[in-house]
């Protein structure tokens, strides 16, 4: 098992809201630990072409999937983001971690019940990974204002939109879909075909020295 990581990068997607990721790479780039690209999104589930959706178009992450592992048998612990984040982020299940809503207003429920706990991504950073979260990774009503800070060699945020009309609550780009919002804001459709660039919304700084060609990681943009 641990060879076949060695040489494919790790696809990991999850079912149950927007995509997001974090990305972990060794530092000084060794080519004797895979990089690793940490895909997180909600209310997917496995419609996509990787796993036999032919009726669904998504050829880039098609094209990644054929270069990694593809986990078919995951499960959500909870329907709700928050709980199941929470419990595949630190390894315990909700009955221990005693997280099962979304909470009403965010605390840093993780470091107050669990001030000790090595969380997934704090593993990786622990044994010389350089880790990067982009967006939503944890359920940000159950950490710190860093994203459980001590879970990432880069600082989380802040984000910073490329120039252009922002996306619509929800984060709709397409323009019709804008003006559809605008007249009926209950109305939010499922799917959004709006062509956004790859640099939409970045930490200031610091993907152009991640993606340097001598760390070689990959970054996960919604």
């Amino acid at each position: 098992m641990m060879s076949a990581l060695k040489r494919h990068a790790i696809l990991i997607l999850l079912a149950l809201l927007p995509a997001v990721g974090a990305a972990a790479t060794p530092e000084g780039g060794s080519r004797d630990r895979p990089n690793v690209l940490f895909i997180v999104c909600d209310d997917l589930k496995p419609l996509l072409g990787c796993y036999g959706a032919s009726w669904i178009h998504s050829p880039h992450i098609d094209r990644l999937a054929a270069q990694g592992t593809v986990f078919t048998a995951n499960y959500c612990q909870v329907a709700l983001c928050a709980p199941t984040r929470f419990s595949l982020l630190t390894g315990m299940r909700p009955d221990r971690t005693g997280v099962y809503l979304n909470p009403d207003r965010p605390q840093d429920l993780l470091r107050t019940r669990f001030p000790d706990l090595v969380t997934l991504p704090q593993h990786f950073k622990n044994h010389g990974y350089v880790t990067h979260p982009l967006h939503k990774v944890f359920d940000g009503r159950t950490v710190d204002a860093g994203h459980d800070a001590v879970s990432w060699t880069v600082p989380y945020g802040p984000w910073e939109l490329a120039p252009g009309d922002p996306p619509a609550p929800g984060g709709y780009q397409d323009p019709e879909t804008k003006a559809r919002l605008r007249r009926c804001p209950g109305r939010r459709p499922f799917t959004d075909a709006g062509s956004v660039a790859a640099s939409r919304a970045v930490p200031r700084g610091d993907v152009d020295r991640m993606t340097a060609p001598r760390r070689r990681v990959i970054r996960a943009v919604t």
